[in-house]
């Protein structure tokens, strides 16, 4: 039976391509407002079920202007009495007609269980309950009805991006269902425009590039109250998402010769990963944890785009054109316009905890936890050399500027340098972390203890020791030769001039310092922290 509710939306589809004056559209700090933080399916297949009831609950708090969580298990219970299934999980179309037919209860009446009970029979009063609830009843609008095909037109995006303006958010259907809840576009990087999510899967808010989302969804609506005004979605991100600037960060500088620029806050979890874009317009930081990587745009500080999806190292070909990402067993090759995966490349067996570019563009080098390094072609995506010897995992690797010599950091705190032409070994370093070739290729950095040690090549001797008050955990040369900095395990980060000139400035992060990226132009050195913390630093020579 189709359902009375099964609209085609019209008023609301707006032309391709007309103007889009808002840039940030987000629901979420209502569903905080009104009591309804988002909650996990755990290990069934619920997705869709909890993505109506979401959907149900905003609608229903818009109308009563409070929240009520409504149970998840009532409603997959409905929607099998509807569809005539026993099994655990439902379609868009049989939970709302669940809903039309059967009500809908509050969570504590009938609370969603770890492990699916296909003999579940809600009590009669709860039925009953259920029934007057929500009276007057939610109205449907479907978008893409149940059956459709899989791709959504440009036309069908911009319906979604304009429902979620003018404050609904929508039910989206694919392999895995989510509730859209906002829209980003950042004006200076529009291709990685992305939907925000709230998902039951990870139990919280994520987000989805706007062309993967017109790859993968099916069925799409969204729930109205009839009659009322949602409130009006927030126009900037919430303020744990916002940029600190300058004086804001509590950065101290002693010395002169740098100034903070921004600080935000990439995540909880430690960050291993940072890289600067070919132009220096974006940075991209790498957390553990839950991995994922997070693009920042370097001029406003606010984040583009969110890759949630297991990235966990990134890197951007020299020409710009690649992002390459490390996951589990395989790199992904990014259009770096948008994030739009175009090839996978694969050969390791675990994740890929490290990835750079050599700078004439003729291979990528990727570190893994199965303990090796691999030397791609970048020109034919082949394999060409497997570099083994590491016992650890290998956090960090790099190339010469010359890109005929390869250094790799492993866990083990060794560092080895490598041939690029011939994969040879030619030197380990022991008991040392963090690493670096120096812009003339002549020499290498390696933090050893609370040491920062230049040494010769290729015979790794000592040439140049300096202490600090706590154990080195990163260091890098500037791209001109200019600078050479170092961060420690209490906060500290030094920064000199190369040729020794000079007093040295010293900066108080307040947050140990993981890894350390000067932009391609020199003028900006980002540091990534161990509390998820990425601050950029105005490198500009001092007047």
């Amino acid at each position: 039976m189709l359902m009375r509710t099964l609209v085609t939306m019209s008023v609301l589809v707006t032309a391709v391509g007309a103007a889009e004056p808002e840039v940030y559209v987000d629901l979420r700090p209502h569903f905080e407002r009104f009591g309804l933080p988002p909650r996990a399916q755990g290990g069934r297949g619920t997705c869709s079920v909890f993505t109506v009831v979401a959907g149900i609950e905003y609608a229903n708090a818009c109308r009563t202007r409070h929240g009520t969580p409504l149970s998840v298990e009532y409603l997959n219970w409905a929607a099998n009495q509807v569809s005539g299934d026993r099994g655990d999980g439902s379609f868009f179309l049989y939970a709302w007609q669940g809903y039309e037919q059967h009500g809908l209860c509050p969570d504590a009446d009938l609370p969603y269980a770890k492990a699916f009970d296909v003999d579940l029979q809600p009590p009669a009063a709860t039925v009953g309950d259920a029934h007057q609830l929500l009276a007057p009843r939610l109205v449907a609008h479907w978008i893409r009805p149940h059956g459709a095909k899989q791709g959504l037109t440009d036309a069908e995006v911009a319906t979604l991006r304009q429902v979620l303006r003018s404050g609904w958010p929508i039910c989206c259907g694919s392999g895995h269902s989510v509730l859209y809840v906002g829209y980003h576009r950042d004006p200076d990087f529009p291709g990685w425009a992305s939907f925000l999510t709230r998902d039951s899967g990870l139990g919280g808010y994520g987000s989805i590039p706007v062309y993967e989302a017109k790859r993968i969804l099916y069925d799409i609506f969204w729930i109205e109250a009839p009659g009322v005004r949602p409130p009006a979605p927030a126009s900037t991100p919430p303020d744990n998402e916002q940029p600190k600037l300058r004086a804001e960060t509590g950065v101290q500088v002693r010395g002169g010769g740098l100034a903070p620029v921004w600080q935000v806050q990439a995540g909880a979890a430690p960050l291993h990963h940072l890289v600067f874009s070919s132009d220096g317009r974006m940075v991209a930081a790498s957390k553990r944890g839950s991995p994922a990587t997070s693009l920042w745009n370097v001029r406003t500080g606010r984040r583009v785009a969110l890759l949630a999806d297991g990235a966990l190292s990134a890197a951007f070909s020299p020409d710009g054109k690649l992002l390459a990402t490390g996951h589990v067993g395989e790199i992904r090759l990014r259009d770096a316009a948008s994030g739009r995966v175009l090839q996978t490349l694969k050969g390791h067996s675990d994740w890929i905890e490290s990835l750079a570019w050599s700078p004439d563009g003729r291979w990528l080098a990727s570190g893994s936890g199965d303990r090796s390094v691999r030397l791609w072609d970048a020109a034919t995506r082949a394999c060409k050399a497997v570099l083994t010897g590491h016992t650890g995992p290998v956090g960090q690797v790099g190339f010469s500027p010359r890109s005929t010599k390869l250094w790799s950091a492993g866990w083990e705190h060794a560092v080895r340098v490598w041939d690029c032409a011939t994969g040879v070994l030619e030197a380990t370093l022991p008991d040392s972390g963090a690493a670096g070739f120096t812009p003339d290729g002549a020499r290498l950095l390696s933090a050893r203890g609370d040491r920062l040690e230049t040494l010769s090549l290729p015979g790794l001797q000592a040439v140049a020791a300096e202490s600090a008050a706590a154990p080195v955990t990163a260091c890098a040369s500037s791209p001109d030769g200019r600078l050479i900095a170092w961060g420690t395990a209490k906060g500290g980060l030094c920064v000199r001039r190369a040729d020794g000139t000079g007093r040295p400035t010293e900066v108080e992060l307040g947050h140990p310092a993981n890894v350390l990226s000067f932009s391609p132009d020199s003028r900006r050195l980002a540091v990534g922290a161990a509390a998820g913390v990425v601050t950029l630093l105005d490198c500009a020579p001092r007047q």
